[in-house]
């Protein structure tokens, strides 16, 4: 039964049909608004696993904004929330609350 499954996933992985990584933030909020460049990003997307720069990529927003804003200096930026988050005194439940009223702007 477990061969079968190897069997299929492996399958389907060669053949394209499956791919194993996690869309990232800016193919899950959707095509990226052309008029302003920034996104109509669904804040409840922003997870402990998602970078600063991923959100500014995503939504138009610039990275240094985003760091000037939470106290992140731009070498940090790339890794996620939830590893710099009790560095920069911030929770990604704040991220998501500055970035909704952001993207109101």
């Amino acid at each position: 039964m477990t061969a079968v499954l190897v069997a299929t996933v492996d399958g389907a992985t060669l053949a394209g049909d499956f791919d194993w990584r996690q869309p990232g933030l800016a193919h899950a909020m959707g095509q990226v608004r052309a008029s302003s460049g920034e996104g109509s990003l669904d804040p409840m997307l922003i997870k402990g696993s998602t970078s600063l720069a991923e959100i500014s990529e995503a939504t138009g927003v610039p990275a240094e904004e985003l760091g000037s804003v939470f106290g992140v200096p731009a070498e940090a930026l790339d890794k996620p929330l939830k590893e710099i988050k009790d560095v920069y005194g911030f929770t990604p439940e704040d991220v998501r609350v500055w970035l909704e009223t952001r993207l109101q702007q």
